[in-house]
C-alpha cells in the first residue's frame, strides 16, 4: 500500500516515493526552536525529528495533516477505536452550542484542529459535549496535575461519570480498561512506551496545546493519534517558532477568538521608580560575545526593594478597605517575594481587626484538597505566574496585581474575567507594576497592547519609591507642595468620567471636519480639576456596575466579538443554521434516544449532509 493514516500518523511506502521527496520530508520534520542569536553548532544540537519509522523501515511516519498538505489524501484510512455510550447532563450556553457545534461539523469532516477562545469560555465543557456526541472513548491530555483534577470534576459534572468509568494516566498508573474518558499527563506518556494502548481512543483532547510541541513533549504527538483529535488553547503561539507541530499533528484552525473585548475592565499602571540605584537598575551578563540584559537578576532585586513591596502592601490594603467584593490574586515570578507580600496583608489585617477574609498561598506545594478550599473561598491568592498561567479556574476573582514584570499576560488577565458581569458587580481591575527599567520598560508596551485589544480604561499613576506623585513631579524630579485635591473621590471619579466624555465628543467633531468639511461648535469644556490623582484612596475607588453597563446579549458583557477565522477553519456559519429551528431539531427532537451517541452523531452527519 503506498499511503495510508491510522492512529499512528500519515505512513508512506518509502519505496513508493522518490528519494527527493523523503529527503524533502525529512528536513521539513526535522526541527529546531528559535533562539535569537544562538550559535550554529547550539542550533544543531537542538534539532529533533517529528518523525519516525516502523519496525522493518518500509514505512515512514509522518504527522497527519502535514501528510495531507504534502501529499493528499491517502489510500486508505484505518481506525477501530472503542465506542462509549454517554450522556451531557449539562447546560451550554447559547454561544457554547454554536461554538460546539462548528468544531463537531469540522472534525466529522476533517479529522481534527484548534478550538482557540479566551479563558473562562469554557473550553473544557465545550469538548466534553463533543466527546459525547462523538461517541469514542476519549484521552484528555493536559500538562499539570491541577489541571487533570479540573478536568475529572467537569467530566463527573457534566457527563455524571462515576470514577469507576473515569481513567488516569499518571506516574504507575495507567487505567484505559472499561474506562468511558482517560486523562493523562502529557510527562508521563511522553516518557513511557505504550504498545498499542492509545490504539483504542477515537476522539484525543490536548487541554494548553501550544506545550505540546516542545522536543520531549513532541514525543505524545507520535504516540497518540485518533480519528478525531482537538486542540485547545488560548494562546496559540510560541517565541520559538514550533507552533507548526501542533498544526501539523492535531490539525488546522476550526474557531478562533482573537482578542476578548470587554469595555467594563479598569487597568491602572503604576509606573515605578526606585533612589536605590544598585538594585534598580540594569543588569547584564556576557552571552554569545554580547553583553545582554539579564532580566532574571533584575526582577528577583525587584522583588527586594522594600518600597516597592510596601507600595503593593498599601494597594492590597487599600482594595481591602475601600471595597470587600473585591477577591484578588496577586501575581509574582518569585515565591519568596509572595511570601513577603502576605505577611505585610497578614499585618494589616490582623491590625485592624478585619474579620473573615482568608489569605493563601496558591502555588505547586499546595495540596489537592486546600487547592479546592482556595478555589471556592480564597479572598486574596498569591500565586505565581506559572501555577495560574493556565487552566486554572477561579471565578470569584475580580482583581489581578502584577506584582513582578512580566511581557505576556493575556492568560494571567484571563484569571479575572471567568464570570457573567451583573449589576452591582465590581468592574474587574488589574495593577500592573511598571517598572521604569531599560529592557523590562519595554514589556510594558507588549501589556499594553493586550490591555488595548481588549479596549479596556487605562489609567496611568506614576510613583517613586512608594510615593505616588504627578507626572510633572516624577519626570523633573520636583515636588508640588499644594494640597490639589478635595477628599471626596466620589466627585474627582465624575469630573474625570466627564472630562473624558467631553473629549470623546470633541475628537468626533474634528472627525467631521475633515470627512464633511463642516465646523462643528467644540464643547466649551471646563477643567475642574487638571491635576492627577496621587490617593491611594481617589486611584483605587471604582464604582459598582449598573444596568447600563451590562451588555446581556453576549456572553461576558461583550460588545463584539473579534473573531478571526484561519483559512483552514473558514465555515459559512449561515449555512448550518440558515434552518431556524436547527438546534431544536438536534436536540430536542422526542423520538432520540440521549443516551446514545451513536444516534446523535449519526443525527449529525445527516441533518448537516455530510
Amino acid at each position: 500500500m503506498k499511503s495510508f493514516i491510522d492512529n499512528n500518523g500519515y505512513n508512506i511506502n518509502v519505496s513508493s516515493y522518490s528519494k527527493n521527496t523523503i529527503n524533502e520530508i525529512i528536513n521539513d520534520l526535522t526541527v529546531f526552536p528559535y533562539v535569537m542569536d544562538q550559535p550554529k553548532e547550539e542550533t544543531e544540537k537542538s534539532k529533533f525529528n517529528i518523525y519516525r519509522y516502523n519496525e522493518d523501515k518500509t514505512y515512514l511516519i509522518i504527522p497527519r495533516y502535514y501528510g495531507l498538505h504534502k501529499l493528499g489524501e491517502p489510500e486508505k484510512t484505518i481506525f477501530n477505536p472503542e465506542t462509549i455510550n454517554i450522556k451531557f447532563v449539562y447546560q451550554l450556553r447559547e454561544k457554547q452550542m454554536l461554538i460546539a457545534t462548528k468544531c463537531i461539523n469540522y472534525m466529522l469532516k476533517q479529522g481534527g484542529g484548534l478550538l482557540s477562545v479566551p479563558c473562562g469560555f469554557g473550553k473544557t465543557i465545550c469538548a466534553l459535549y463533543m466527546a459525547s456526541i462523538l461517541g469514542y472513548k476519549t484521552l484528555v491530555i493536559t500538562h499539570k496535575s491541577n489541571l487533570l483534577s479540573q478536568w475529572v470534576k467537569a467530566i463527573k459534572n457534566s457527563l455524571g461519570l462515576t470514577e469507576d468509568r473515569i481513567g488516569i494516566i499518571r506516574q504507575k498508573k495507567c487505567q484505559i480498561e472499561n474506562k468511558d474518558i482517560v486523562v493523562g499527563m502529557i510527562q508521563t506518556i511522553s516518557k513511557k512506551d505504550y504498545k498499542d494502548v492509545f490504539n483504542k481512543f477515537g476522539f484525543v483532547i490536548y487541554d494548553e496545546a501550544h506545550h505540546v510541541c516542545s522536543r520531549f513533549f513532541s514525543k505524545t504527538l507520535l504516540k497518540t493519534g485518533a480519528k478525531y483529535t482537538l486542540s485547545l488553547t488560548a494562546t496559540p503561539r510560541r517565541t520559538d517558532r514550533l507552533i507548526k507541530i501542533m498544526y501539523w499533528f492535531i490539525g488546522g484552525t476550526i474557531y478562533r477568538e482573537s482578542a476578548k473585548i470587554n469595555k467594563n475592565v479598569i487597568v491602572k499602571t503604576f509606573t515605578y521608580k526606585s533612589t536605590d540605584e544598585w538594585k534598580f537598575a540594569l543588569k547584564q551578563r556576557y552571552f554569545n560575545g554580547k553583553n545582554r540584559p539579564n532580566t532574571q537578576k533584575m526582577v528577583e532585586n525587584l522583588c527586594d526593594i522594600n518600597t516597592r513591596n510596601s507600595l503593593i502592601i498599601n494597594i492590597v490594603n487599600k482594595i481591602i478597605v475601600l471595597d470587600s467584593k473585591r477577591k484578588i490574586l496577586i501575581l509574582s515570578d518569585r515565591l519568596t517575594h509572595l511570601q513577603i507580600l502576605k505577611k505585610g496583608v497578614d499585618r494589616f489585617i490582623k491590625k485592624n481587626k478585619i474579620k473573615d477574609l482568608y489569605t493563601c498561598h496558591y502555588n505547586g506545594a499546595t495540596k489537592s484538597g486546600e487547592r479546592l478550599l482556595i478555589e471556592e473561598n480564597g479572598d486574596i491568592i498569591f500565586s505565581t505566574y506559572f501555577m495560574c498561567s493556565e487552566g486554572v479556574s477561579i471565578d470569584h476573582l475580580n482583581t489581578v496585581i502584577l506584582a513582578t514584570p512580566k511581557k505576556d499576560v493575556e492568560q494571567s488577565v484571563g484569571r479575572i474575567m471567568r464570570t457573567v458581569l451583573e449589576t452591582g458587580d465590581v468592574r474587574p481591575m488589574i495593577i500592573d507594576i511598571c517598572d521604569d527599567l531599560p529592557c523590562i520598560s519595554n514589556w510594558i508596551r507588549v501589556r499594553n497592547s493586550t490591555y488595548r485589544k481588549g479596549q479596556y480604561d487605562i489609567e496611568n499613576y506614576y510613583v517613586t519609591d512608594n510615593k505616588i506623585m504627578t507626572q510633572y513631579e516624577y519626570d523633573n524630579g520636583k515636588e508640588i507642595t499644594d494640597n490639589i485635591h478635595s477628599s471626596n473621590m466620589y466627585v474627582h471619579k465624575s469630573i474625570n468620567e466627564f472630562n473624558k466624555n467631553i473629549n470623546e465628543f470633541n475628537d468626533l467633531f474634528k472627525q467631521c471636519d475633515k470627512l464633511f468639511n463642516i465646523k462643528k461648535k467644540y464643547v466649551n469644556e471646563t477643567v475642574y480639576n487638571d491635576m492627577e490623582y496621587t490617593n491611594l484612596n481617589d486611584i483605587l475607588f471604582e464604582r459598582s456596575l449598573t444596568e447600563n453597563d451590562i451588555i446581556r446579549t453576549v456572553v461576558k458583557d461583550t460588545p463584539t466579538d473579534i473573531i478571526d477565522f484561519e483559512e483552514d477553519g473558514e465555515e459559512d456559519n449561515d449555512k448550518i443554521y440558515k434552518d431556524k429551528n436547527y438546534k431544536e431539531k438536534i436536540y430536542k427532537d422526542d423520538d432520540i434516544d440521549n443516551s446514545n451517541s451513536f444516534v446523535k452523531r449519526n443525527l449529525f452527519i445527516k441533518k448537516l449532509n455530510i
